[in-house]
């Protein structure tokens, strides 16, 4: 298990080390990411309490049965709710409902292994995409280094004596499926998230689908409201509802004559105090991403039927207006892959560079030798031509 835990932690690093040459979006990351590696931390919680720590403690009471018995023949085959009678004296107001008191709890043995399986699938559209980018915006770019926005001219002109147009030339008019494909991720990566949160409510025993506005209800009240609405059974607690601290267990006892005796335990279940609080977090942060990502897809559908936002989103990356020829390039020579495209490109590199690069593939010149030239042909374009050349001052930076 410590093999697992620290395994897990290196996997929690690589998610948060930013990379050279990016291929997705803010939102994409959020999904592949940072959930992926919140998951894995919260897996590292309640393994920590769980492996190094004392989850479960139980009290035999008067058996004359050892603690350390009781504790693991409680840990391993499951606890219950204290009997409804007790419910106040315990102050665990849990769900009414048909045999509720009598459902056994063993979900909190496999809350590690659930919350790596949620990781692993949020993983899934992120893995597609990669396998399918195949490291294109990397080849584009071949390490050029050119995303720092510190670059100044001078630095640029001394890192690059050329700029490479043959890759792109090539990849141009092909590329709306290559855009398509991480529009279809971006969708799969919603459909990741309510599946986990499908298989989480699942897991609990149909206690997460409400669980945070339940708790959120809960506090939302005075302490003598919420004291009198439980007494009436108006209200429950939530958080003990799903994860009990206080739970009651059974040990059926046998011998060689045949006879049986069942002893009844009670034991503080410590390990639902961290389930209670992850999952409270995990609910929240679901919410979150679900509204993150629908705003994300009306942004993707935006861009793919207004061609005027997409030039507004490369006039942003310039960090300026563009010109009228960049503009009819952008809008009206560009498909939605060639825009992505560019776009990317635009993630990758400084401002200054993103407009001597768009101002020379938009002019019209270019335009008709990117066209014309044989597919084997390679187009370099010398940095002191782009300056020499260039119609319209560049952003400073």
């Amino acid at each position: 298990m410590a093999t697992f835990l620290l395994g897990a932690g290196d996997a929690i690093k690589h998610q948060f080390t930013a990379k050279d040459v990016s291929s997705t979006n803010t939102t994409f990351r959020l999904f592949s990411k940072i959930t992926f590696g919140l998951c894995i931390f919260a897996s590292i919680l309640v393994g920590g309490t769980e492996y190094f720590g004392k989850p479960i403690n139980c009290d035999p009471g008067s058996s004359g049965l050892g603690k350390d018995l009781l504790n693991d023949h409680c840990w391993i085959h499951g606890t219950k709710h204290v009997p409804e009678t007790s419910k106040e004296h315990f102050g665990c107001h849990y769900k009414k409902g048909k045999g509720a008191e009598e459902d056994e709890l063993v979900f909190y043995q496999w809350v590690v292994f659930m919350l790596v399986i949620n990781a692993i699938v949020f993983k899934i559209p992120d893995l597609i995409w990669k396998s399918y980018e195949d490291g294109l915006m990397k080849a584009f770019f071949s390490g050029k280094g050119l995303k720092s926005k510190l670059l100044s001219d001078d630095d640029t002109n001394q890192h690059l004596d050329t700029i490479d147009l043959n890759y792109y030339k090539k990849l141009k008019g092909q590329n709306n499926y290559y855009y398509y494909v991480f529009l279809f991720c971006q969708l799969l990566n919603i459909a990741m998230l309510a599946l986990n949160w499908w298989a989480t409510d699942t897991f609990l025993g149909g206690n997460f689908h409400s669980y945070g506005s339940d708790v959120y209800d809960y506090y939302s009240y005075s302490k003598s409201e919420r004291t009198e609405k439980l007494k009436t059974g108006e209200l429950f607690d939530p958080m003990c509802n799903a994860f009990p601290t206080k739970v009651g267990c059974d040990l059926k006892l046998g011998s060689t004559s045949g006879s049986g005796s069942t002893t009844n335990g009670f034991c503080i279940l410590s390990q639902n105090i961290v389930n209670q609080k992850i999952y409270l977090f995990l609910w929240f942060w679901f919410v979150l991403m679900f509204v993150i990502g629908t705003f994300q897809m009306i942004y993707e559908i935006a861009v793919l039927a207004i061609p005027s936002i997409r030039s507004f989103i490369i006039a942003r990356q310039t960090g300026t207006f563009n010109t009228g020829e960049m503009k009819r390039y952008i809008e009206h020579d560009c498909n939605h892959g060639d825009w992505f495209i560019l776009h990317q490109i635009g993630k990758n590199t400084n401002k200054d560079f993103f407009y001597r690069f768009i101002e020379k593939v938009s002019s019209r010149g270019q335009s008709k030798q990117l066209l014309q030239l044989h597919p084997n042909d390679t187009v370099a374009i010398p940095m002191k031509e782009l300056e020499s050349n260039q119609m319209y001052p560049s952003p400073n930076i």
